[in-house]
């Protein structure tokens, strides 16, 4: 017998230090969060970098297990190392002018994916304008305008097909998914963020456990992405010296946090410190070369908001508090940035991740100029 759908959306969040899910009803008065779970991707060890893939899948299918059941929509965001995503600019231009709209817009982007494909082996995610200029004026084109000149930024998405298979695959052996559909979390925190602070310029950076992903808005609009290769896991296998084992990235864990929260004694603290503050200097160092390569093509804003898993983000914004080698100004998104959009329900928490998915579905299609268009196949 055919089990009915549930009424509302199942986000599964895919990152590289963890996996989460949690289902979504969007009420008049926003969405409710509920039913909220989360599967580490090993511990952080250099057995777990080596093989990321195979243990990111087992959490999966022990993450699915809890919510077996039918579902309207199931809906999978993937961040790095699991997709890639660039900004790129689209232009077009007519001798004479002629209306511009929406429609219009769509079109030209369908065909420039039509004629730029994935890299070989890869799938298409999304391809969504985020900025539309017409004559150099910016637009979210309510109603068509006349115009010679167009340009728009484009936010596109890959991920290796492999993985989006494997991921896929296990999805349909826990759940039965009317529809399911594939994001990334750079073009969601771009949006959500937007949604949940006063700000239009900034920096946002996605620290996860191997890799780090960055983008820049500015002027309401995402301008820029890049990535580091280095994540939280990355500084605590470091500050653990050679063995780079379960147990050292544990203690370091562990230290930090007594850190954070200043209980230890002042020796310990300076050592802790000095510690940190070596293995964070290359990451930081990373990420000023990134910010001055981006101040190219963009003026960089010091409002920086970061986004990892709730002691990380008090370790690195005190690292980059304490080292002051980049002239930003850091901010952790914690669940007071959202609780005035989003609420919990029934097993339900503020997982950060989870809300800010939850929000921009909840408003993405007021915040981001067009919904993503497929590519022909």
């Amino acid at each position: 017998m055919k089990t009915k759908a549930q009424k509302g959306v199942l986000i599964v969040d895919i990152g590289s230090a963890s996996v989460g899910a949690g289902f979504v009803r969007f009420e008049k008065v926003g969405p409710v969060l509920e039913r909220v779970g989360r599967k580490a991707i090993g511990a952080g060890s250099k057995e777990t970098r080596e093989a990321l893939q195979p243990q990111m899948l087992a959490a999966l299918d022990e993450l699915l297990k809890g919510y077996e059941g039918a579902y309207d929509d199931v809906r999978i965001v993937v961040a790095a190392p699991w997709e890639s995503s660039q900004i790129r600019t689209i232009k077009s231009k007519s001798d004479k002018p002629s209306s511009v709209s929406m429609r219009h817009i769509e079109r030209l982007i369908e065909q420039y994916k039509n004629e730029k494909p994935p890299a070989a082996g890869n799938l298409d995610v999304e391809a969504a304008a985020v900025q539309i200029r017409v004559n150099n004026y910016p637009t979210n084109l309510v109603e068509p305008v006349i115009g010679t000149h167009i340009a728009v930024n484009l936010y596109e998405s890959e991920m290796p097909g492999q993985i989006g298979k494997a991921i896929a695959e296990r999805v349909v052996a826990h759940l039965q998914a009317t529809r399911m559909t594939f994001y990334t979390f750079p073009l969601i925190a771009s949006a959500s963020l937007r949604a949940v602070t006063d700000e239009t310029s900034f920096i946002f950076v996605d620290i996860g456990g191997e890799v780090t992903e960055l983008g820049i808005m500015h002027g309401d609009a995402l301008h820029y992405l890049a990535s580091i290769p280095k994540g939280y896991w990355t500084l605590l296998r470091e500050m653990g010296g050679s063995k780079k084992d379960e147990a050292t990235v544990g203690d370091a864990r562990s230290r930090l946090a007594l850190w954070v929260k200043e209980e230890l004694d002042p020796e310990e603290a300076a050592s802790i410190e000095e510690q940190f503050g070596a293995v964070l200097m290359p990451w930081l160092t990373e990420l000023e070369e990134t910010l001055k390569e981006a101040s190219a093509v963009v003026p960089v804003p010091r409002t920086l908001f970061i986004m990892s898993d709730t002691e990380p983000a008090k370790w690195i914004k005190k690292g980059i508090d304490m080292k002051g080698t980049v002239s930003l100004a850091p901010t952790v998104i914690v669940p007071a940035t959202v609780q005035r959009i989003i609420d919990v329900g029934d097993g339900g928490v503020f997982d950060i991740f989870l809300c800010l998915e939850a929000i921009f579905f909840h408003v993405g299609d007021k915040t981001v100029v067009g919904e993503p268009v497929p590519r022909k196949r």
